[in-house]
């Protein structure tokens, strides 16, 4: 199944969060609680990975599917906790992880199916 790449899916807002994306080496994130440090110079986890793939590639949780890798179908959702920029409170948002990348993580808590 080809994994296609995020820039052609993504709307003008979410290019721009990839070119930010693409200058990181290292982002830090926690999955169901535990805590995930990805470095390209070390994994074979480039810029443009996809969190669904690391989720099932990498950490080994498959509830968390793929589908369309368009963000239509919703198999992909989870959860991220993330801190609002303005005001340092938490946020809880569903996302879709075909859409993501893995890079785009940093800081986030996300929880998949297998937290639950």
């Amino acid at each position: 199944h080809k994994k296609p790449n995020p820039s052609e899916r993504m709307g003008a807002e979410q290019s721009q969060l990839s070119e930010t994306v693409s200058k990181r080496t290292v982002v830090n994130f926690f999955i169901n609680g535990k805590e995930y440090s990805v470095n390209t110079e070390i994994e074979k986890v480039g810029t443009g990975s996809l969190l669904v793939d690391y989720i099932r590639d990498n950490v080994g949780l498959k509830g968390t599917k793929y589908m369309c890798r368009e963000g239509g179908c919703g198999a992909c959702v989870v959860t991220a906790k993330t801190k609002n920029p303005n005001t340092g409170e938490d946020i809880v948002r569903s996302v879709n992880s075909c859409l993501i990348p893995v890079f785009a993580c940093d800081g986030w808590d996300i929880s998949t199916i297998e937290s639950l």
